[in-house]
């Protein structure tokens, strides 16, 4: 006889023999899922670092200071950059003139340029990523961001440009300054791109200034790198108030970087849930596979007993057979992570990260790598060990249970199905209903919330007031179109007057000390003679603004100060207390944020600000919003107001949506990426159920057909079993998904933050129903072809 530890080792080599195709075949199951769930991790873990190593990778600045918005034209970098707190600045140019081709047909990009090599090099240094960067001596030669389109210029492209003279405002007339024929040479990736510039920018080299900048206008800025990051931005303020100008607009990148930032927590969550997804529904997919493939020693147990093995030798045995299928899960979840890794990160961080492409997660993929082993050989031995252990139980009756009296009044068919998706059976025809139920109430539950989030999506992309975009135009008046109170009647009754228009209002802004922070305070004038303006601001709580002592905070700000609804702030220099009344979204502004900001009646502001001083940059600017009707063509009606209003205007422009809006079009293919996961998750669960029974319950169809019953009736027995299972998931998973979508709608629009209105996707929903019983019956078709067309006598003489 043989010794239990030959023979455990002898029975062990013999089944790896036998069924090694079905062992590999595991192990590759075992290994994708535990991939795909790797990769999916490792995606959400570089969606959190991907804007720091961005950051890191550009040297980027911490903030622009925006000189040129007060009227300082030579304003004194050194002293600026003398500042203890002051790392770096690196000023640059905006430079004003008209292109020539497709670039002219738009509004066209920015034009920045370095007034020496500290801009793009000692900081903000961008990543090449098509071409070459500009040669920084070259006055002709020109870069662009990823956001300018392809099809009105990209790399080789030569783009004509004529700058205005320096005695000339921009946008008046033709330009009178020097001609240029710019050479791109390189297509790069900046943080700019991604903060504030989100249409688009080209940078053309410092030779430009440096050779032509006493012919042409070009206002200087300047992007500043701090020496302790964020937290020396109020310290940079105080100190751009006292040697540059006061009132000159400083922007907080880091601040601004909320603008991707939510986003991309959006996006992290979503890979976050992909992963615990795949690896929950996954893991019940192969421990079922592998709880069959582990319990498969029981047939040969009596034999194995009789040559000396005992239950803990069965144990052994089986553990060593799954040795390879732990080997092969290994290797197939590296090459899997790293594989699927080229698809994440996703959305706008998959923009962001710099280093997207076949990457290792090491913090991720090594744990990860060293717990599947572990979990398979773990698996397989709890499998075995319980099997051996396990006595033949009795058959389950059912005589007297609800399931016996619904199969009493059901046809013959549908009683039966229904029992079979309900009940797992005993001994040999046991059948593993669980995972098809499971797996239908999740696939149906993720559907519908993609479903929720999905119309969440969409209707909040239709309609952009409800991230502060209440206007669908502007107008800026020149400033002999503006008066003390206001702007000139004859330009606003001639904006109003062009068809397509339905209200006008007129929109103040201001640079105001709230609480020792600059902040930008709003106010809105009617129009005319009445009272209250046609158009206001939009509210995410509370009521606006009614009379001089009160006040509306963007939620950014009243999260900086700490203040809600009915608390009080002090505004001003003269520190005025004011009470808030609600939280509210503003006009997108590239140097604010649309959830920074206050909202103040006219008489407020009035009351606040002292009367213009250009020296103490407090003039209030104001621009004439226009809503149009419905229906109404934005491009020309814009047109339409443009010739109405003629060279009595700045400019003249369709309103933008917020960054913050624009990104969210980037995670619509995460809800769905996720719902067919589920979907396809619980389509095999059904599938395999179906074909089991069908396999594993061949005796009982059999002698449903030697009594009788017909091909037909077989079948259908397959097609009601399917239904019953579809029917738990539509029960379970339609309200459950309905709930789970819109809490996480709400954490999405609370967190971005937008206007929350509760999704309800009514029309999908509707399908889902139909949709769910149709895959149930055509899951059923296979398999209910092949009990059909067996031979009774054949499988009951086998049996």
């Amino acid at each position: 006889m043989m010794r239990g530890g030959s023979a455990v080792t002898a029975w062990a080599r013999a089944d790896i023999r036998a069924r090694w195709v079905s062992l590999v075949a595991l192990g590759l199951l075992a290994g994708v899922t535990a991939g795909v769930a790797l990769a999916a991790l490792g995606g959400a873990v570089r969606t959190d670092d991907a804007l720091d190593r961005l950051r890191d990778r550009q040297i980027s600045a911490d903030a622009v200071v925006f000189a040129g918005q007060t009227g300082q034209f030579d304003p004194d970098w050194d002293a600026l950059a003398a500042a203890p707190e002051v790392d770096t600045v690196a000023p640059w140019a905006l430079v004003f003139g008209t292109f020539s081709g497709k670039l002219a047909e738009e509004a066209g990009p920015l034009v920045f340029a370095g007034t020496d090599e500290r801009f793009l090099h000692d900081t903000n240094r961008p990543i090449v990523v098509e071409g070459r960067m500009f040669d920084p001596v070259a006055p002709d030669e020109m870069v662009i961001d990823e956001n300018v389109p392809a099809e009105l210029v990209d790399v080789g492209d030569v783009v004509p440009f004529h700058a205005y003279g320096p005695d000339q405002e921009p946008g008046e007339g033709e330009p009178t300054g020097p001609e240029f024929e710019f050479r791109v040479v390189g297509r790069v990736k900046t943080m700019n791109q991604f903060l504030f510039l989100t249409e688009g920018q080209v940078v053309v080299s410092p030779g430009l200034v440096e050779q032509f900048g006493d012919q042409m206008i070009a206002i200087e800025n300047a992007d500043v790198r701090l020496v302790d990051g964020a937290a020396d931005n109020a310290a940079l303020e105080r100190t751009v108030t006292e040697v540059i100008a006061p009132g000159t607009p400083v922007l907080d990148l880091n601040e601004t970087a909320r603008r991707v930032e939510t986003t991309m927590a959006v996006e992290r969550t979503a890979l976050l849930t992909l992963a615990a997804v795949v690896a929950l529904v996954g893991s019940v997919l192969v421990a079922q596979a592998l709880g069959r493939s582990a319990s498969a020693i029981v047939d040969d147990a009596p034999v194995l007993r009789a040559v000396g093995m005992t239950r803990a030798d069965l144990t052994v045995a089986s553990v060593l057979v799954h040795l390879p299928v732990a080997l092969v899960a290994v290797l197939a979840a590296a090459v899997s992570a790293l594989v699927a890794s080229i698809w994440f990160p996703v959305g706008v961080a998959g923009r962001v990260d710099p280093d997207r492409g076949l990457q290792a997660t090491w913090a991720v993929l090594v744990p990860g790598l060293l717990v599947v082993p572990v979990l398979v050989a773990g698996a397989a031995a709890i499998t075995s060990s319980l099997a051996v252990r396990r006595r033949p139980s009795a058959p389950v009756s059912d005589q007297r249970g609800w399931l016996a009296r619904g199969r009493a009044v059901a046809p013959l068919a549908v009683g039966i199905g229904t029992t079979m998706a309900l009940r797992a059976g005993t001994g040999r025809s046991r059948v593993p209903v669980r995972p098809a139920l499971v797996g239908a109430v999740v696939g149906v539950l993720g559907v519908t919330a993609a479903l929720t989030i999905t119309r969440g999506l969409e209707d909040t992309l239709d309609h952009p007031e409800r991230a502060g975009v209440v206007w669908d135009a502007e107008a800026v008046p020149l400033p002999d179109q503006v008066t003390a109170s206001g702007v000139r009647r004859a330009y606003v009754s001639d904006v109003a007057a062009v068809d397509g228009v339905a209200d006008t209002a007129i929109v103040e802004r201001a640079l105001v000390e709230v609480e020792g922070a600059g902040e930008p305070a709003y106010a809105v004038r009617p129009t005319g003679d009445d009272e209250r303006a046609a158009i206001a601001l939009a509210l995410t709580t509370g009521r606006a603004p009614a009379g001089e002592g009160e006040v509306a905070l963007g939620p950014a700000t009243a999260d900086r100060l700490d203040a809600r609804t009915g608390d009080s702030v002090s505004i001003g220099e003269r520190a005025v207390s004011y009470r808030v009344t609600g939280e509210v979204l503003f006009p997108t502004d590239v140097h604010a944020a649309f959830d920074d900001g206050i909202w103040l009646t006219p008489e407020g502001l009035e009351q606040l600000l002292p009367p213009p001083d250009p020296e103490r940059g407090t003039e209030v600017a104001r621009l004439v919003v226009v809503r149009f009707d419905e229906g109404a063509p934005t491009d020309a009606t814009v047109d339409a107001i443009g010739e109405a209003v003629g060279d009595r205007s700045a400019d003249l422009y369709p309103a933008s949506p917020p960054p913050e809006l624009t990104n969210l079009r980037e995670i619509r293919t995460l809800p769905t990426l996720l719902a067919v996961f589920l979907a396809g998750i619980a389509v095999a669960a059904l599938a395999h159920v179906l074909a089991t029974s069908a396999r594993r319950r061949s005796h009982e169809f059999a002698v449903l057909r030697a009594l009788g019953v017909t091909r037909r009736s077989v079948r259908s027995v397959l097609n009601a079993q399917g239904s019953i299972v579809g029917l738990v998931g539509l029960l379970l998973g339609v309200p459950l998904g309905i709930v789970l979508g819109r809490m996480a709608w709400r954490v999405v629009a609370e967190r971005v933050p937008l206007a929350v209105v509760e999704p309800w996707a009514v029309l999908a929903l509707l399908l889902v129903v139909p949709v769910t019983l149709l895959v149930a019956n055509l899951a059923a078709v296979w398999p209910g072809r092949r009990v059909s067309r067996q031979h009774p006598a054949t499988v009951l003489r086998t049996e």
